[in-house]
């Protein structure tokens, strides 16, 4: 009695074992090479860390709710706005008026 084993089976073990070979080799360089690149790197001395927190600690301290007046940002806007529009209209009244004087002016040189 006699196991015949298949060819794709003599063939695949082989091929397997030399799939793992090679992974595990690259394995092992990848970790020499990683160690190497990280042979100059320290721990700092200070953790960085604890100077954002005493920061961060003043800034999220709880303060009491104040509302804020309605009718003192309504008037803000207003005086803002109607500054805004003073610009705006002294430049189109500007402009208005030298139309005026020129149809004026015009007027007066046909009469």
């Amino acid at each position: 009695m006699t196991i015949s084993i298949g060819f794709s089976i003599k063939w695949a073990i082989p091929l397997l074992l030399v799939m793992s070979g090679v992974s595990t080799a690259s394995a092992y360089i990848a970790y020499k090479a990683g160690y190497k690149a990280l042979q100059g790197v320290d721990q700092p001395t200070a953790n960085p860390a604890k100077k954002l927190t005493k920061v961060k600690k003043l800034s999220t301290r709880p303060t009491e709710f104040e509302p804020v007046d309605e009718k003192i940002i309504l008037t803000k806007v207003y005086d803002y706005i109607h500054a805004q529009e003073k610009k705006s209209g002294s430049k189109f009244l500007s402009e208005k008026n030298k139309k005026k004087q020129s149809d004026k002016s015009s007027q007066n040189s046909s009469d």
